[in-house]
């Protein structure tokens, strides 16, 4: 229920992941750090959110003793033969027509989140959790968030380029046990195996 940077609070959409990192970082040292007495902390991070808690590693060394990364996005699925290159090329072209930063990227379903059906969704596998998240969002309709914009695909590509690089992953020092999903329909588990080798400590 975080605001949101469109008029339409559905389609999830970013300018920068700086910013959410940012936040993030914000959100540690006004409210966890005072309230814990300081570090060091273990940080979990699913997804997007794995994605971010590899960067805060980077960025925190000394902040965190751990990490557990579930299938962190590092890279983005190739389809229909496009790869990361592609991907984000596409991204920052159309980006550059005005307006269109905003708009549903593609491969994104132009149904609301509560009007897809589960059959073909790439989220889960599992229809009693696909249900749990639609009753929520049907009890506040809030909490919805649809496919990425094409800001957000050319913010993730530019993120996702900064933090594979071998320079930073080196920087994350601390031990770091990273999941990958067998049969992920989104992230690149090529792209998660190439980064968990090159972690110093990474299992």
């Amino acid at each position: 229920m975080s605001s949101r940077l469109l008029r339409d609070p559905v389609p999830g959409h970013a300018v920068r992941f700086g910013d959410l990192l940012d936040d993030v970082e914000l959100l540690l040292d006004r409210l966890v750090l005072p309230g814990l007495g300081g570090g060091p902390l273990v940080v979990l991070g699913h997804s997007m959110g794995g994605h971010l808690a590899a960067h805060l590693l980077a960025r925190r060394p000394r902040l965190f003793a751990r990490g557990i990364l579930c299938a962190p996005m590092m890279g983005f699925l190739p389809r229909h033969g496009l790869g990361q290159q592609v991907i984000r090329a596409a991204a920052v072209a159309a980006c550059l027509v005005p307006g269109v930063a905003g708009r549903p990227g593609p491969g994104t379903s132009r149904l609301p989140p509560l009007d897809r059906p589960f059959k073909g969704n790439p989220l889960t596998g599992c229809p009693d959790r696909y249900a749990s998240d639609a009753a929520w969002m049907r009890e506040q309709a809030a909490l919805q968030v649809g496919g990425a914009s094409w800001g957000w695909l050319r913010a993730a590509s530019a993120s996702m380029a900064a933090l594979m690089r071998p320079a930073v992953v080196r920087e994350i020092t601390v031990p770091v046990l990273v999941l990958v999903a067998g049969d992920d329909r989104l992230v690149d588990n090529r792209a998660t195996r190439r980064f968990a080798a090159g972690l110093p400590q990474g299992t």
